[in-house]
């Protein structure tokens, strides 16, 4: 049954919490700030509470998929006492909650950006390098902000670009 953490991973990637922040507010993130369905339009339509938590759920749904997937992998490996066949596991479901957050089937195939998503899968597969970047990402977004005085939702762009 291995086979169904992929469309699990596409169906979970699907959800759009800042869809549903925007329904919990009363307003439709499409028709508002950039029109996109992530956290950083979150954030720019309905304040950083609303960005950290879209965030967070956006990273978790990215994460989750992928650590379950290495679970199943090495519960495999340690049953068959051999390497799996199934090492693509852990980058497939990556691919399909990411393919999930950009082309949501429950919006019409369109989604947001997945950086968060992205940043999630990262940390299942990669934690350290996650961390990394996401170390960068900071850095370059409080330099933004505070340098050019920029919003703080504004500042989100320049700093995803470096640390991309």
């Amino acid at each position: 049954m291995w086979w169904l953490l992929i469309p699990a991973a596409y169906l979970l990637g699907s959800l759009s919490f800042a869809y549903w922040a925007g329904r919990l507010n009363g307003k439709d993130l499409r028709q508002h700030g950039s029109g996109n369905l992530g956290a950083t339009n979150a954030g720019r339509v309905l304040g950083w509470r609303w960005f950290a938590l879209v965030f967070t759920l956006d990273l978790a749904k990215g994460a989750l998929p992928v650590l379950a997937a290495a679970w199943h992998l090495d519960q495999t490996m340690q049953q068959q006492g051999t390497i799996a066949t199934l090492q693509f596991l852990p980058i497939a479901t990556a691919a399909a909650a990411v393919l999930g957050h950009v082309f949501t089937c429950f919006h019409g195939f369109k989604g947001g950006k997945a950086v968060a998503t992205s940043l999630g899968v990262l940390v299942g597969l990669a934690p350290l390098a996650a961390a990394l970047i996401l170390a960068c990402w900071l850095l370059v977004w409080c330099a933004v902000w505070a340098v050019l005085r920029l919003g703080k939702s504004d500042a989100v762009g320049p700093a995803s670009i470096v640390a991309a």
